[in-house]
């Protein structure tokens, strides 16, 4: 009987071990969002590229996860498929469901012999059973162990998950800083979503220069767009840690985007659905009072100083009703500073170095505070 019951704990454990990786593996697989070619991977996975179209594959599958696993898979079951051509029948052996779903799809459709939806789905069970044949968690394996074994995959699951989401936030912060300073060759930049020290210094650089907008050359302008369109394309293939603020967070980052792209009408767009959906929020709030602000640079000097007003406006209920929320004392001290002078705006680089949590950016505002 206790063998009995030492047999049925082991299936169980099994059987919550295989659950907990397909879980994990499907969260893993959801946090890539990358598309890629499959039938470049399947060209790839059995050999048939050019030296160039291999490259290209590898760079697919350097940027995407999903990709790189689709491959292994492939490439896998290439091989496997190969060595069943050349098998006897007595040598024939069982195909897994899992693989024979996969092989049927390849009769069935010659021409396209994967489709994304059966290799997510293979990749991720052949995956939770790899995993657990290699580590040999069957019945034999003590709770112990298993709790152990549990603990690192989740570990290690999310140390990738992020190491993926640094670099794609690093990669959107390069691309906004290198749009903000482009911006601030012809007017005074305002701030909103994720922040740097670049960034910010750029921001504060701006308030002792003057530069009419008409200024700016063709070839800074082209540049500028074309800057800003691959912002866009990075925007829109990011997503936030956050999982319960994406698509908020997602949205401002697009607005900010337009708004340093001069495209002033989906900014505003963009503006209306966030206030929408995400009502009183203070950082749609702030991104109201940037659009305005930007706006005011390139408007004649009634209308700047109305713009200005009711940014101001927006920006001191911010602070008001969100005193920890950095940006809207950013940008409050920003326009304070443009509008009046340093001293006027002191205190409020003073709260918004109390408010904001990052060392590095209350680092370069210490600094400007000291040294004045």
């Amino acid at each position: 009987m206790s063998q009995l019951n030492d047999q049925s704990d082991g299936n169980d454990s099994s059987i919550q071990l295989r659950e907990l990786l397909n879980q994990q593996w499907q969260e893993h697989v959801n946090s890539d969002k990358s598309d890629f070619d499959l039938d470049l991977l399947a060209a790839c996975a059995e050999g048939r590229l050019l030296p160039h179209e291999e490259a290209e594959a590898q760079a697919m599958m350097a940027a995407s996860p999903v990709a790189f696993e689709t491959f292994l898979f492939m490439r896998d079951e290439f091989n496997r498929n190969e060595k069943a051509s050349s098998a006897t029948p007595a040598n024939a052996t069982t195909v897994p469901p899992a693989l024979a779903t996969a092989n049927e799809a390849k009769r069935q459709h010659p021409e396209k012999r994967w489709s994304s939806a059966s290799i997510m789905t293979t990749v991720a069970s052949l995956a939770v059973a790899v995993l657990v044949t290699t580590w040999g968690l069957t019945e034999r394996t003590a709770k112990s162990q298993l709790g152990t074994e549990i603990a690192l995959l989740k570990e290690r699951l999310n140390q990738v998950a992020d190491q993926e989401q640094s670099l794609l936030n690093q990669n959107l912060l390069a691309q906004k800083e290198l749009s903000v300073t482009l911006a601030a060759q012809r007017q005074s930049v305002y701030l909103a979503g994720m922040l740097s020290p670049t960034m910010l210094k750029t921001a504060t650089l701006t308030l002792a220069s003057s530069r009419d907008v008409n200024e700016e050359t063709q070839e800074e302008k082209d540049l500028r767009l074309g800057v800003g369109q691959r912002l866009r394309d990075t925007v829109q293939n990011w997503s936030s840690q956050e999982a319960d603020d994406e698509d908020r967070l997602q949205l401002l980052e697009t607005a900010m985007q337009q708004l340093l792209s001069d495209d002033q009408a989906s900014a505003d767009q963009t503006l209306a659905l966030m206030k929408t959906r995400f009502p009183d929020q203070p950082d749609v709030r702030n991104l109201e009072a940037v659009i305005l602000l930007t706006r005011a640079e390139s408007a004649l000097v009634a209308d700047a100083t109305r713009l200005q007003a009711q940014a101001e406006t927006i920006l001191r209920e911010v602070t008001m009703n969100h005193r920890d929320y950095a940006a809207a004392w950013l940008n409050l001290a920003l326009l304070t500073e443009r509008t009046s002078d340093f001293n006027s705006a002191r205190p409020l680089w003073n709260r918004f170095v109390a408010a904001e949590r990052n060392p590095e950016l209350r680092s370069v505002i210490e600094k400007r505070l000291a040294g004045n």
